[in-house]
């Protein structure tokens, strides 16, 4: 009797431990780098000057576009009044104008696209994210993060994203370095 007592506490104990190890397994928490770049950056003063740099674009873009509606318009009354070299002078100048659009576009469009590159690969940047990210992963007891861009990754519960409690550390952080 006193054996299977014994064999029982043992039985007892070792489930116990072992349910104590089960909650020891690893934790694991997804970030979203992309939502973390965008939100942080929105208020620094880089980001506002890739703001600014796509506003002039979209301006600039659309005065060339205004100026080659205008060029038409000028090239359709000119056929209309019979002046074949006035009608073939705007051909032309449309024909340079949406020329010119074209390697404005290209060129633009890979300044703007270099700039936020610059912006999310920011070596401060990153390691700002990588301490946040080491904070959070040890105060909450996350054993892995990975990121939500992953093609891996096919769901995961909003109860593993670390995103927003990153995202706060950044901004009180930012917030309190700007007072």
């Amino acid at each position: 009797m006193k054996k299977n007592y014994w064999i029982m506490i043992l039985v007892l104990i070792f489930s116990s431990i072992s349910c104590l190890w089960a909650e020891r397994l690893t934790r694991v928490g997804v970030v979203d780098l992309g939502r973390i770049a965008s939100q942080y950056f929105k208020e620094s003063r880089a980001y506002r000057g890739l703001e600014e740099m796509i506003a002039n674009y979209e301006e600039n873009k659309d005065r060339i576009l205004n100026e080659i509606s205008q060029l038409e318009t000028r090239k359709i009354e000119a056929e209309n009044n019979g002046e074949e070299a006035m009608v073939l002078r705007l051909e032309n100048e449309i024909y340079n104008k949406k020329e010119y659009l074209k390697e404005y576009n290209r060129i633009k469009f890979n300044q703007i696209k270099n700039e936020r590159e610059k912006l999310s690969e920011s070596q401060t940047f990153i390691k700002d994210i990588m301490k946040e990210m080491n904070y959070i992963a040890e105060s909450e007891g996350f054993s892995l993060i990975l990121k939500a861009s992953d093609p891996d990754l096919i769901w995961w519960s909003s109860d593993v994203d670390v995103t927003d409690m990153i995202l706060e550390r950044l901004m009180k952080k930012a917030a309190a370095a700007q007072n």
